[in-house]
């Protein structure tokens, strides 16, 4: 399985437009066998890609994340499961861009390792893409059907990218372990829709899956799966007896060819209160991006 890594090279992290620097290398890597698992399967599973200390200040990060609903008014804090604005009503809560909102992130032992292996596995240049933490309550959750990440595209894009996906406890098939469709990430982008047609749900469930060749991946806290982003999977609801908690990196390579030209139509029908806050922030964004400028030769006149 992992193999301890020899080289001793700083990491670099990639953030959202701001680097940040790290004086932690790497501890593990990836062996040959497995680069080639992943990609004649489109998935891999690890038993572990960090350490307990490590493990456990990530979960004091995450669990404050979610106590304060970090990234509701960006539209970042969401319901990924069903269709309420209400957070006391959702179901499966998640936050993307956790990073956005705890930089130490970028500090973590299981970053340095994820980005280290997701460069064994897609190259060189592979950056950090996305991230985000999935939090499925004890009660009341529902399962996250079979989908491909790469459906989830908003426009026209050249990279193709993997997931590595940490539990921060046990995960198996009673409490929502992830499961995968082997070869999936040879095939096409399948059609996909939001769970009951209901197009106030975030998440969506992919058209037409024969389960009949699915894995199971039961990890142990700290171990992770690597998923390309073309390969179909799925996890169960929460049936356990505590939250069971997720962290994942999200990271990229570009291409020459885009790997997804235009809008998906599943994601052009979404409507929610939610996807309302998440568009004008990115239009504020994209506001001050257009007017930092001008504002600058303005404060340099001055």
């Amino acid at each position: 399985m992992f193999s301890a890594i020899r080289a001793s090279m700083p990491v670099l992290p990639v953030t959202h437009g701001r680097p940040t620097s790290t004086k932690k290398t790497p501890t593990v890597s990836l062996t040959q066998d497995e680069c080639t698992f992943f990609w004649e399967n489109g998935y891999l599973s690890v038993p572990g890609i960090t350490t307990p200390e490590d493990i456990n200040e990530i979960r004091r990060i995450y669990d404050r994340l979610f106590d304060e609903r970090a990234g509701w008014a960006d539209g970042n804090y969401f319901d990924l499961g069903g269709s309420s604005d209400r957070p006391e009503e959702f179901r499966v809560p998640q936050i993307q861009r956790m990073s956005d909102y705890a930089p130490e992130l970028f500090q973590t032992q299981y970053y340095v390792n994820a980005l280290a292996t997701a460069r064994q596995l897609l190259g060189a240049g592979a950056k950090h893409l996305f991230d985000h933490g999935i939090r499925k309550p004890p009660t009341g959750s529902v399962p996250t059907p079979w989908h491909q990440d790469i459906a989830f595209i908003t426009d026209t894009n050249f990279f193709e990218s993997l997931t590595v996906w940490m539990p921060l406890q046990p995960v198996d098939a009673v409490n929502g372990c992830m499961s995968f469709i082997p070869n999936s990430h040879r095939g096409a982008i399948l059609t996909h829709r939001s769970p009951g047609g209901d197009d106030r749900i975030n998440g969506l469930e992919a058209v037409g899956v024969d389960t009949s060749r699915a894995v199971s991946c039961p990890l142990p806290a700290g171990g992770a799966t690597f998923h390309h982003c073309r390969t179909l999977h799925a996890t169960t609801a929460n049936n356990g007896t505590e939250d069971r908690r997720v962290m994942s990196w999200g990271f990229g390579i570009r291409r020459r060819d885009p790997q997804v030209v235009g809008t998906f139509p599943w994601i052009a029908a979404k409507d929610n209160e939610r996807l309302h806050r998440l568009r004008a922030g990115h239009m504020i964004a994209r506001i001050k991006q257009v007017a930092q400028p001008f504002l600058s030769r303005i404060l340099v006149r001055q």
